[in-house]
């Protein structure tokens, strides 16, 4: 019996796997078949025009799409040969309709060296360019710390030795979203883009006194890692130095200037005094969060400043894909103003740093232009 229904499984699989089989077949043999009768038709419509029967050449294209007989790439071919034919035959307004018709259906189409010079002209009095592109990015920044003035806890001890060292750190998370538009014949384009990142700083200070302890990068020892959570929002331009060849070139190199604001969402600490030794004093909420949910503003114990400021600029390098790019881009921020703020209650001398922080960013993204092709006024 367990013989019998093995031998119906197995027979029952045969039949199922032949009956997809099938069906996979019968589909390429349709699209073989489609694609030699575009062949075909192609063929027939390029004898119109070698042969000057070019008064024929728009209905017969006209019948072969709307019974769905050309691919893709043959109907472009096909029209680019309708609109040399009313180049010919000196229809303008026919031949402004086809090139329209030719545009939406290859948002790419350019003339090449070898086409008649008419058909070049009649190109460039349409927009061919896109209208703007939109995008998404991610990538990591690396922060570096500048202290501006050593004020409390992060300056403790007699001897300058114990004034403790900033260590540059990577952030978690650097994500966003751009928009661009080009402008001077795409030598300039303006980008607009809105970042969710973090920042990070490292601060160590190892006492052997019995007092506070911050951690020792050369000892093992855990550090003060503070972690920054914000929203920025970028105005950049972008310089393209070979825009003249700008269609022509798979890679395009640029570079690029700006500014940014950065709104702080959240600033906490891992470690602080909680790594404090023996005798030393309880953590209080001002040890764990300088910004954000916790910090007390009432109580002026917020420590940073929630609105930041940068200078940015760097370079970067775009992959064309269809209607797609992608980018590679590194840029360096430079900050402007104090992150901490003046004047909070630093009660028990526990005064922060007045610091600066710089980072580098690393991004990779992609991009998709949106094309509206038009007749333009000459």
């Amino acid at each position: 019996m367990k013989r019998l229904y093995f031998l119906t499984l197995v027979i029952f699989l045969s039949v199922c796997t032949s009956g997809w089989s099938q069906e996979d077949v019968e589909e390429v043999s349709k699209v073989d078949e489609k694609a030699s009768e575009s062949a075909e038709i192609l063929l027939q419509v390029r004898q119109m025009y070698d042969q000057g029967r070019v008064h024929e050449i728009h209905p017969f294209i006209e019948d072969a799409i709307s019974k769905d007989k050309m691919i893709k790439e043959d109907q472009i071919e096909a029209y680019k040969l309708l609109v040399l034919s009313y180049i010919y035959l000196d229809q303008s307004i026919e031949a402004d309709r086809a090139m329209l018709e030719l545009l939406k259906k290859n948002k790419l189409f350019a003339p090449n060296d070898t086409d008649p010079t008419e058909l070049h002209h009649l190109y460039d009095t349409y927009r061919t360019w896109p209208i703007f592109r939109t995008g998404l990015f991610y990538g990591a920044n690396l922060s570096i710390t500048e202290v501006l003035q050593k004020n409390g806890i992060q300056n403790l001890g007699e001897g300058t030795n114990e004034n403790g060292d900033y260590k540059s750190d990577w952030g978690v998370l650097n994500i966003g979203l751009l928009l661009e538009k080009d402008f001077l014949k795409r030598m300039i384009t303006l980008e607009t883009n809105f970042i969710y990142g973090t920042l990070t700083n490292q601060y160590a200070q190892s006492t052997a006194d019995g007092r506070i302890t911050r951690g020792s990068y050369e000892e093992n020892e855990e550090p003060e890692i503070e972690n920054q959570t914000f929203f920025g929002v970028n105005a950049i331009v972008q310089y393209h130095p070979f825009y003249k060849e700008y269609d022509y070139r798979s890679i395009k190199p640029y570079a690029f200037i700006g500014g940014s604001s950065n709104f702080l969402l959240s600033a906490k600490l891992n470690n602080s005094t909680s790594h404090k030794v023996e005798g030393g004093t309880t953590p209080t909420p001002r040890d764990a969060i300088l910004y954000g949910n916790g910090a007390e503003e009432g109580n002026n114990t917020t420590i940073r400043n929630g609105d930041n400021y940068y200078l940015l600029g760097g370079i970067g390098a775009k992959w064309q894909s269809n209607t797609f790019h992608f980018f590679l881009s590194g840029q360096y921020s430079y900050g402007l103003n104090n992150l901490t703020v003046k004047n909070y209650n630093a009660a028990d001398f526990r005064g922060y740093n007045d610091i600066k922080i710089h980072y580098f960013q690393i991004n990779l993204g992609i991009v998709y232009s949106w094309y509206a092709p038009k007749k333009l006024t000459f």
